[in-house]
């Protein structure tokens, strides 16, 4: 998936662009870096860390950006992954199941301008 969003994102005009294999990956990459990250896509299945945990520890760093969700799973388990995300308060602009589509992420993209 990381490819394939990476070209979406790409070709949506977004350049500056991190990837993580895995969530402990992320998890690094969140504490090394310097920028503000403004939208984090986390797929729920991934090696090591699920998505559910990942969310968890961004949670505990009061990550206050956006969050996309991602999966293959159905429906139901992308709604509870969401009703965590926001219990947690996270800002969950979107949830997209698989395979994920540009007109999916630019819509998500645009909650972050029109909330």
């Amino acid at each position: 998936m990381i490819n394939v969003a990476t070209m979406i994102l790409n070709e949506l005009g977004i350049k500056d662009v991190v990837t993580a294999l895995t969530g402990a990956n992320a998890l690094t990459i969140y504490d090394d870096i310097d920028e503000i990250i403004n939208v984090i896509i986390c797929d729920l299945n991934m090696p090591e860390m699920d998505g559910i945990e990942l969310l968890r520890h961004l949670a505990e760093r009061n990550y206050t950006g956006a969050v996309i969700l991602v999966s293959g799973e159905d429906a139901h388990i992308l709604n509870t992954a969401e009703k965590f995300a926001k219990e947690h308060r996270l800002n969950v602009i979107g949830v997209l199941e698989k395979p994920i589509t540009p007109a999916a992420i630019k819509a998500s993209l645009i909650k972050l301008k029109n909330p």
